[in-house]
């Protein structure tokens, strides 16, 4: 097992402590949340790449609602074969199945190209403050954000911060350009 399977699994674990004291991780969403949505990047964006949350990982759904509210088109990940990821346009009232993953992805069939999205909300299992990412090990992101030329930022639980010399990124590794993080001086991209 390489150290960045290793860590995948050790942070996932400690995702899942965290989310167990639920008024703590809501506070700290809340934080996190509000960095996003007052963000300069944030505001710009017309059409937003985001995702579903898993019951560890950062609650989207009041990212989404917002989203909504302001009039953004919200996209969400769909996968295929081949590890192949396309972006289709959500709605409040759109349904979703459960992947094999245990991730929700829409029914919807609209797909949205790169060119039109402006914004891509990327979920990880941990990150550096530079932008370093692991995700969850199917490389479906670091497919789709190699040929992406719009912004990315990700949010990060006090849990999925690690220092830069943790692990080696791989060559066909994307990292993000911004991570909001607890305690950090909100910053303008």
């Amino acid at each position: 097992m390489t150290t960045k399977e290793k860590l995948r699994q050790k942070k996932i674990q400690e995702l899942n402590e965290f989310a167990r004291d639920v008024e703590n991780k809501k506070q700290v969403e809340t934080h996190l949340i509000q960095q996003l949505i007052t963000s300069d990047i944030w505001c710009k964006a017309k059409t937003i790449g985001i995702y579903r949350s898993m019951r560890h990982e950062l609650n989207t759904e009041v990212i989404l609602n917002k989203g909504w509210e302001e009039g953004k088109i919200l996209v969400l990940p769909k996968t295929g074969k081949n590890h192949e990821m396309r972006f289709v346009k959500v709605l409040p009232t759109t349904t979703y199945k459960r992947t094999a993953f245990g991730v929700e992805e829409p029914l919807s069939e609209e797909v949205l190209e790169k060119e039109e999205i402006d914004l891509i909300i990327v979920p990880g299992v941990c990150f550096t403050s530079s932008g370093k990412r692991i995700g969850y090990g199917g490389g479906f992101y670091d497919r789709y954000l190699e040929q992406y030329h719009g912004h990315t930022v990700s949010m990060a639980l006090p849990v999925q911060l690690v220092g830069e010399e943790e692990w080696m990124s791989d060559e066909h590794d994307q990292p993000i350009q911004k991570v909001f993080v607890m305690n950090q001086r909100r910053e303008q991209l």
